[in-house]
């Protein structure tokens, strides 16, 4: 006998809820609708019907679902990890801060450079930066205009140097050691060397490595000051230089 209540509709899943929607999965076997963006990406404490599985199958649950700011917040996460890192805003934020950062840094060291290359006193280092400032120069930290930070610049841009020697020197089948003596204002007796290697071209190169200074300006210490550049600075094993050592030549 009929009781008078209506039956309740049957709703049914419909295929085309998905378009556009890559996120929407719907498993037959529970009769539910997915999210499965919201289940990797969403991370927050609030209620989510679809990450749990919603059995209301109805296109305005759908439609309301992609309209939560949790779903929303799911979605611009799941597109930043699709991307590339460089892509990613945040490491674009930190590409740009490292980019000027780089910027700033070889405006110093080249300051440094030009110092050192002058022969000027390291105390010129603040000056030269205020001038570089007035000259429309981006602001830089105050940690590194001083002459002690000028200093430093100027031992890693030797450092820099005398690597990339080194392994031209090391990859040279001959060289050869030039030096001639020389006194300083404070008459301290010291040596100028420099080497003569052979690019990969096979083109001689001459270049300056070292001014060393000599207790004595005897043979001895003119020897052990060569020995000093080839092994310390530019980083020779003695096995390696005497293989290599074609020629010395000096003055005196």
């Amino acid at each position: 006998k009929p009781t008078g209540k209506k039956a309740q509709p049957q709703y049914k899943f419909s295929d085309s809820w998905k378009s556009g929607r890559p996120w929407l999965r719907y498993d037959v076997v529970k009769r539910k609708m997915f999210c499965d963006t919201c289940i990797k990406y969403d991370t927050t404490s609030s209620k989510n019907a679809f990450k749990d599985g919603c059995a209301s199958l109805r296109h305005h649950c759908v439609t309301l679902h992609e309209s939560l700011p949790s779903h929303k917040t799911a979605e611009e996460k799941m597109n930043t990890a699709s991307m590339s890192i460089g892509d990613r805003p945040m490491e674009k934020a930190v590409q740009r801060m490292e980019q000027e950062k780089i910027s700033q840094m070889e405006v110093l060291f080249n300051t440094a450079f030009y110092l050192a290359k002058r022969s000027r006193p390291f105390e010129d280092f603040k000056s030269l930066m205020d001038l570089q400032k007035r000259n429309g120069v981006k602001q830089f930290s105050e940690t590194y205009e001083n002459d002690k930070q000028a200093r430093t610049f100027t031992h890693f841009i030797y450092e820099d140097m005398r690597k990339k020697l080194s392994e031209k020197v090391g990859s040279s089948e001959w060289i050869s050691v030039l030096t001639d003596g020389s006194t300083d204002r404070g008459r301290i007796e010291e040596e100028v060397v420099l080497v003569r290697y052979l690019e990969e071209n096979a083109e001689p190169v001459t270049t300056f490595v070292a001014l060393k200074p000599l207790e004595k300006g005897d043979a001895v210490n003119i020897k052990d000051a060569i020995i000093e550049v080839l092994e310390e600075d530019l980083g020779l094993e003695e096995a390696t230089w005497t293989k290599k050592l074609s020629a010395v030549c000096m003055d005196g």
